[in-house]
Protein backbone atom coordinates (compact mmCIF):
# COMPACT_ATOMS: atom_id res chain seq x y z
CA UNK A 1 0.00 0.00 0.00
CA UNK A 2 1.25 3.25 -0.79
CA UNK A 3 0.42 6.58 1.40
CA UNK A 4 0.47 9.64 0.14
CA UNK A 5 -3.24 11.35 0.53
CA UNK A 6 -3.50 11.49 4.27
CA UNK A 7 0.48 12.91 4.72
CA UNK A 8 -1.05 15.93 3.27
CA UNK A 9 -3.52 16.26 6.06
CA UNK A 10 -2.64 18.09 9.65
CA UNK A 11 1.37 18.43 9.39
CA UNK A 12 1.37 14.73 9.04
CA UNK A 13 4.46 15.03 6.67
CA UNK A 14 6.75 17.17 9.06
CA UNK A 15 5.72 15.40 12.02
CA UNK A 16 7.02 12.51 10.34
CA UNK A 17 9.81 13.49 8.72
CA UNK A 18 11.33 14.92 12.02
CA UNK A 19 10.49 11.67 13.55
CA UNK A 20 12.72 10.08 10.92
CA UNK A 21 15.54 12.94 10.77
CA UNK A 22 14.71 14.16 7.96
CA UNK A 23 17.20 17.21 6.76
CA UNK A 24 15.36 20.36 6.38
CA UNK A 25 14.31 21.52 3.17
CA UNK A 26 13.38 18.06 2.15
CA UNK A 27 10.04 16.22 2.79
CA UNK A 28 8.25 12.99 2.90
CA UNK A 29 5.97 12.49 0.09
CA UNK A 30 5.05 8.97 0.53
CA UNK A 31 4.86 6.04 2.91
CA UNK A 32 5.35 2.20 1.78
CA UNK A 33 4.52 0.19 5.08
CA UNK A 34 6.40 -3.13 4.84
CA UNK A 35 6.38 -6.21 7.11
CA UNK A 36 3.60 -8.34 8.55
CA UNK A 37 0.30 -6.95 10.02
CA UNK A 38 -0.23 -7.88 13.68
CA UNK A 39 -3.62 -8.79 12.53
CA UNK A 40 -4.66 -9.72 9.03
CA UNK A 41 -6.57 -6.90 7.69
CA UNK A 42 -9.71 -6.49 4.83
CA UNK A 43 -8.64 -6.38 1.33
CA UNK A 44 -11.29 -3.94 -0.98
CA UNK A 45 -12.19 -4.42 -3.88
CA UNK A 46 -10.33 -1.99 -6.55
CA UNK A 47 -11.00 -1.03 -10.23
CA UNK A 48 -9.69 -2.82 -12.81
CA UNK A 49 -5.89 -1.49 -13.41
CA UNK A 50 -7.36 0.29 -16.55
CA UNK A 51 -9.65 2.32 -14.83
CA UNK A 52 -7.61 3.74 -12.49
CA UNK A 53 -4.38 4.14 -14.06
CA UNK A 54 -3.95 6.62 -16.62
CA UNK A 55 -0.48 7.39 -18.96
CA UNK A 56 1.32 10.62 -20.30
CA UNK A 57 -2.33 12.47 -19.29
CA UNK A 58 -5.38 12.14 -17.60
CA UNK A 59 -8.38 10.08 -19.26
CA UNK A 60 -5.30 8.44 -21.22
CA UNK A 61 -5.83 4.29 -22.44
CA UNK A 62 -3.26 2.19 -20.17
CA UNK A 63 -2.65 0.11 -23.91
Amino acid sequence: MWLDGALRMEGRAEKIGALLGVPPGRTVRILMPLGVPVEPGVQRDRQPFEQRAYFNRWGADAD
